[in-house]
């Protein structure tokens, strides 16, 4: 705890000493204790607190309900209070919304407030349910304006590198790392970059770190997981990728590297419900229906599998899983057209957003035995 809010504590211990019914005066300390890790503190004052309906109570209860995790509740207390004008309830309210992955829900809250009258940490928060909901560029706008404070910064470095502009991501990310250099998504984003150069130790080194500070960064794990497939360490991948999916279970692009991992491993049937996953969550996303229709080629149900296929390759002609996938089934029909087909799949340009790529070009012969 520092010094200055040790100093607030005891300002405010001082206020209620003179003004114990102060509800305004019993929240801010409440904020106080939870802002120091005390819950204790916290939940001490507030059991001395009978029923009421006063605004700063409610907010006051919610805010320990929220440090404990326990959204459900906050959701209870707050949602027949979102018209309060007070970005408390805004915040909290979002912030359990966006755990519970309620991403609409978080964004009809946050939108009945101004962006320019928000503080930082709740348009931030605004920020990633936004993103969240996938629209980053809405995102990176209402970050764009503060290169100041490293949480904003790192988050926005994070952004640029969903939409591949990989260098303002790592300008962004030393950015924030100069600022604090434990900054999660900044650190998240300097793991990729070290992925990307097939630095993989100092990678996981840097994904590591996150995830000491953060076990539950579904980001991390999915770069241990893609780490793990670098090294052929298929079993390490395939726990670091479950947890991938465990904690972004609405990101696609999890499930479709997970499908990739379960393939090569030769574990087929649970290869089809990751596919499963991912082409429901994003069923417009090439590489989703190019996974799926891997899968069936693997289970010998390749006119099912056409249909996919062709669905990825409409999507998008240079998908990587809808071309191998086209591969799979004329290996069997036409060697020559096949021949092509593998050459225009082996000559697509891997970046960082398909590390997988890298592992496909490794393990294909392996995967053909199968």
């Amino acid at each position: 705890m520092t010094n200055s809010l040790q100093d607030a504590i005891k300002q405010y211990i001082g206020y209620l000493s003179y003004d114990p019914n102060n509800t305004l005066i019993m929240r801010k300390l409440v904020e106080l204790y939870l802002e120091a890790n005390t819950p204790q503190k916290a939940q001490e004052i507030i059991s001395t607190i009978t029923e009421s309906e006063d605004i700063h109570l409610i907010i006051a209860k919610a805010a320990l309900a929220s440090y404990q995790g326990h959204d459900e509740q906050v959701v209870a207390l707050l949602q027949q209070h979102q018209d309060v004008h007070e970005e408390a309830v805004i915040y909290l309210l979002a912030l359990a919304y966006i755990r519970l992955n309620q991403g609409d829900n978080a964004l009809i809250t946050l939108q009945v407030m101004p962006v320019e009258q928000m503080s930082t940490h709740t348009r931030l928060l605004f920020a990633r349910a936004l993103h969240n909901q996938g629209e980053v560029q809405k995102a990176i706008s209402v970050l764009a304006e503060d290169n100041t404070n490293a949480e904003c910064v790192g988050y926005l470095a994070l952004l640029y590198w969903d939409i591949e502009d990989f260098e303002t991501a790592y300008s962004l990310a030393d950015t924030a790392l100069t600022i604090n250099p434990k900054q999660l998504e900044a650190n998240i984003v300097k793991g990729f970059q070290l992925l990307s150069a097939d630095k993989l130790l100092d990678a996981q080194a840097t994904f590591n770190q996150v995830l000491k500070l953060k076990p539950k960064s579904g980001r991390a794990w999915l770069g241990t997981g893609l780490i793990c497939m670098q090294q052929n360490d298929l079993n390490q991948a395939i726990t670091a990728l479950r947890n991938t999916t465990q904690y972004m279970p609405n990101h696609p692009g999890s499930w479709n590297t997970l499908t990739w991992c379960l393939i090569i491993n030769n574990q087929i049937d649970e290869a089809e419900q990751a596919a499963h996953e991912g082409l429901a969550i994003s069923p417009a996303f090439s590489e989703s229906q190019g996974m799926m229709a891997i899968v069936l080629c693997f289970q010998n149900r390749f006119d099912e599998a056409k249909t996919y296929y062709r669905k990825a390759l409409l999507l998008n002609a240079d998908s990587l899983a809808g071309l191998y996938a086209k591969y799979l089934i004329l290996a069997r029909l036409n060697p020559e057209e096949a021949k092509d087909t593998l050459d225009q799949l082996m000559n697509i340009s891997i970046t960082e957003q398909v590390t997988v790529g890298s592992v496909l070009k490794k393990n294909i012969n392996r995967q053909q035995k199968h």
